[in-house]
């Protein structure tokens, strides 16, 4: 996921350069709204993972219930992969492109160190150095999503060449529609038998890069409820197919239910949509600083929810055995992880500003001392020459005055 990227108003198409800046504090609300709700759902979706949920039949209306959770859950992954392409849509190659990686890579490094001492302290699991370094590069405790980012991120100029060569409207569309149609559409055209190549399916976040970026490019706020419409409309369809294939028997996991699946493709984007078009402007400030602060909290917290999904649920399944009890908890469960995982990104954040702000003094600590080495050495030189000067001075005076007078 995913980092607040600053809009200018450059950056905007152009009915949006025409907005005030109120306009554009609130589309960072929006933007802040999509990434809490794309961060609840990680908790939402993780307590499927550890409840039992997929050992139990679909065949109840307790079961009914929660596979519409389960599959409004899915939304995670994709609504952070919209905000990027909406967000970064504009970016292009420079000195200071990679520098946008530096607190991703920070949090996550820092998040990686807690994982260790955790695993020290609760699991009585110490590991050396060079597990440690292993470590880092793994996809463990939900690291495999920050892989996908870093992939991404190291491609989005490129992507954007691609979109900004795409000059008209109806080039744009038909890149992003190309796009769904080689990477997302084989998940549902190949469900009963293979029809479409599927050579492209891993690579969703393209696909979702692409919506977002036209989302940004030509979004309106008009024909809001329209997309709420669709978004419940396309929910209870996902829902209801998940339900009617996996009837009698444990949920059915397949390509159309995936990340990149058409059922999440339709149900984020037309939620994003929704959420884009809403009219932040009049909330109150609060309101607005509270989505900015959890907003900017959410990759820690998503990495967070780690910790409490291996812990929580271990005493939480020794305490409650029975699998259909265990549902009943998911209103009590989710909102108290997403919770303690803000918590914890919050104690990440607190490191990370004092590891910024200490590299920052030491390195311009080393700037002074570099500064004052040159200048020390240019004044030692001066003196040299100076010496120099005189003794030249010196001989040539010591010589006239030797020499014969004619």
């Amino acid at each position: 996921m995913t980092m607040t990227e600053s809009l200018n108003n450059s950056d905007l198409p152009i009915r949006d350069q025409r907005k005030t800046a109120s306009n554009k504090s609130e589309r960072f609300a929006n933007i802040d709204l999509i990434r809490c709700i794309a961060l609840y759902f990680i908790p939402s979706i993780h307590f499927f993972m550890h409840t039992g949920f997929y050992n139990l039949p679909v065949n109840s209306n307790l079961m009914y219930i929660m596979t519409v959770v389960r599959t409004m859950s899915m939304m995670c992954i994709p609504l952070f992969l919209l905000i990027t392409g909406f967000l970064m849509s504009k970016k292009t190659f420079g000195r200071g492109y990679f520098k946008g990686l530096i607190r991703i890579l920070s949090i996550f490094f820092i998040y990686k160190v807690f994982v260790f001492i955790y695993k020290a302290i609760v699991r009585n699991n110490v590991l050396g150095p060079i597990d440690f370094i292993i470590d880092l590069s793994s996809s463990s405790e939900y690291s495999w999503y920050v892989g996908i980012y870093i992939w991404l991120y190291t491609i989005i100029p490129l992507l954007n060449i691609i979109f900004k060569k795409c000059g008209e409207k109806w080039q744009k569309q038909a890149l992003v529609l190309a796009a769904i149609g080689v990477i997302i559409l084989p998940t549902y055209a190949n469900y009963y038998h293979k029809s479409m190549p599927d050579v492209f399916v891993s690579l969703y976040p393209i696909a979702y890069y692409y919506i977002g970026a036209y989302i940004r490019e030509y979004n309106t706020k008009d024909k809001k409820y329209q997309c709420l419409a669709l978004f419940v409309l396309s929910l209870l369809l996902s829902s209801i197919i998940n339900i009617l294939v996996s009837y009698n028997k444990n949920l059915v996991f397949n390509a159309m239910n995936d990340w990149g699946g058409f059922e999440n493709a339709l149900t984020s984007t037309f939620l994003f949509l929704f959420l884009t078009k809403l009219n932040l402007g009049k909330a109150p400030a609060a309101v607005k600083s509270l989505l900015k602060i959890v907003a900017n909290l959410s990759f820690g917290a998503y990495l967070s929810t780690w910790f409490f999904d291996d812990y929580f649920y271990v005493a939480f399944n020794a305490i409650i055995s029975d699998v259909p009890a265990k549902m009943k908890y998911y209103i009590i469960a989710v909102p108290c992880i997403f919770i303690g995982a803000l918590i914890v990104s919050a104690v990440i954040n607190v490191f990370y500003f004092l590891l910024t702000h200490g590299c920052n003094f030491l390195y311009s600590k080393f700037k002074e001392y570099l500064l004052n080495y040159k200048n020390s050495n240019l004044s030692g030189n001066d003196e040299k020459l100076q010496i120099q000067k005189i003794g030249q001075d010196e001989k040539i005076e010591s010589e006239l005055n030797t020499r014969p007078s004619e």
